[in-house]
């Protein structure tokens, strides 16, 4: 099957493409996904592990040029159009498969920016809700990109990027300077990130920040998810920060949040103010009617240093987390379990525990129960379950810290309360997301580890930099067949049962 994803611009819209991409691959996994976009644009299209293939068109071109490019990459069986506009309907038209168009909720749009009031749908769930008519479940939510290096955050790196698309929406120069010298006044490394040059260094900091400008964007990825925290204006880099895994602030002036394009990941904020006349303007490009800019004026300094400060203090406190699936992995699968005295634990089980413990991770339970909305069995049942696996685990002197469970299934049951679509349900990332806040864990620095390909498509969702372990206990044996032509990106480290994953603890 040949998928074709269209998004011809700019940096930030393809970067936010990663999530539906990855959704695509979920429901295809076999499939060739080419993503048509601007040739300027190919640095982060390359960027994306769930695209096969790049169709370049050229930046600027008559619809006859762009006709006879297109002609050379078709035909497709189905074609994805995130872009929405005339050249974007002329590619459907030309590339002549099955295809399906994200809503620009254009009127939304037009009068949150005439009249400062209302809403626009999140550009992801727009993303998303183009797949659901064929059955794509929107589980990955957030834009997702795997960085070339697995090592993570040294713990004291700050990454600035002034940089933005317009003038209009930067926080302005003397406020990014007075912010990058207050950085280091703490003793923090800074990382300042411009994709376009020509920028002017601060003259007394020599030998202190590392400047970044117009590096190839592989190289400001990997530089951005080596940080610690990212501050940004409303950009392109914005969104790549927050795809690579590093917290993310954005400084939003005369754009809001509002308008759908606010960092997505699960620790990144907003900072900005409550001025009347924002949004003056759907892309922020419009110059300022007032004597002042007040939407980035009265974006106190302090305010974002206090930011930065909070978040260095989470990231000094996160610990990497083991998660585990439980019946087929952790214990003996049942079939639908639900006696407390048929629990069995897996060979290796209370050893790995033990390994985990020892190295510093927290120990996370996750599991699918869709017995629960199959009818078989009700939550009070799963509940008692998981008391008694605790308890059993108790008396080993490995207790985990959290079991978490998900009674729903999409399809399965007559029961409308748990027969639906939920990210609560592993491939979801909600159940680990949930613990991620609860506990203090990091979740790239995270392992995954179950016996079924939804364990392993749960690490890929979560954007965990670690490969997943798939042990060969449980349905395990069946997962290893089927994922041999998986994509790299998603390939696991294959183990005979839990006890033979603790070595590949890190």
């Amino acid at each position: 099957m040949r998928i074709a994803v269209i998004r011809l611009s700019s940096l930030g819209d393809i970067v936010l493409t990663s999530a539906p991409l990855l959704n695509l691959r979920l429901a295809y996994p076999q499939a060739s996904i080419t993503l048509i976009t601007k040739a300027r644009f190919r640095e982060i299209g390359e960027l994306l592990p769930e695209v096969d293939d790049l169709a370049l068109v050229p930046d600027t071109s008559r619809l006859t040029d762009l006709h006879a490019r297109l002609m050379q990459v078709g035909p497709f069986d189905q074609i994805v159009d995130l872009h929405g506009n005339l050249r974007s309907f002329f590619i459907r038209r030309w590339l002549a498969g099955d295809s399906r168009v994200y809503r620009k909720e254009r009127l939304a749009r037009w009068w949150l920016t005439m009249n400062q009031s209302g809403r626009v749908t999140p550009t992801i769930d727009r993303y998303n809700a183009a797949l659901e008519s064929v059955g794509v479940y929107p589980y990955c939510d957030r834009p997702q990109i795997i960085p070339r290096s697995p090592s993570g955050s040294d713990g004291n790196t700050i990454a600035l990027a002034p940089g933005s698309a317009h003038l209009t929406k930067n926080w302005g120069e003397g406020r990014w300077r007075e912010l990058a010298l207050g950085q280091l006044a703490r003793g923090r490394r800074v990382e300042w990130i411009d994709l376009m040059p020509p920028a002017r260094p601060i003259p007394e900091t020599a030998g202190e920040i590392r400047y970044r400008i117009g590096e190839p964007l592989r190289a400001v990825a990997d530089a951005l998810a080596a940080a610690t925290v990212a501050v940004a204006n409303d950009s392109g880099i914005m969104h790549l920060a927050s795809a690579v895994g590093t917290p993310t602030i954005g400084l939003f002036g005369p754009t809001t949040p509002s308008l759908g394009f606010a960092p997505r990941g699960l620790r990144d904020v907003v900072v900005d103010v409550d001025e009347p006349c924002r949004p003056c303007s759907l892309h922020g490009r419009t110059p300022c009617w007032r004597e002042a800019q007040y939407c980035f004026d009265r974006i106190d300094p302090d305010r974002v240093r206090s930011e930065i400060d909070r978040m260095m203090g989470v990231r000094e406190r996160l610990r990497p987390a083991v998660l585990v699936d439980r019946d087929g992995t952790l214990i003996v699968n049942k079939h639908y379990l639900s006696d407390p005295s048929e629990i069995e634990l897996e060979s290796g089980a209370v050893g790995f525990l033990q390994a985990a413990r020892a190295k510093g991770y927290a120990v996370v339970v996750l599991s699918n129960q869709s017995g629960v909305a199959r009818g078989m069995f009700d939550e009070a049942t799963v509940e008692r379950v998981n008391t008694a696996l605790m308890q059993r685990l108790s008396r080993a002197g490995v207790v985990p810290d959290r079991i978490d469970y998900s009674p729903y299934h999409p399809t399965a049951g007559d029961d409308s309360r748990y027969r639906r679509f939920t990210r609560c349900r592993k491939p979801g990332p909600e159940m680990a997301e949930r613990a991620a806040l609860r506990l203090g864990i990091d979740l790239q620095q995270s392992t995954v580890i179950g016996d079924s390909p939804v364990d392993l498509q749960l690490a890929r969702i979560l954007g965990c930099r670690r490969r997943p372990i798939l042990v060969a206990t449980g349905h395990g044996r069946e997962t290893v067949a089927e994922v041999r032509n998986w994509p790299d990106p998603w390939q696991p480290e294959i183990v005979p049962d839990l006890g033979g994953a603790a070595d590949l603890l890190p």
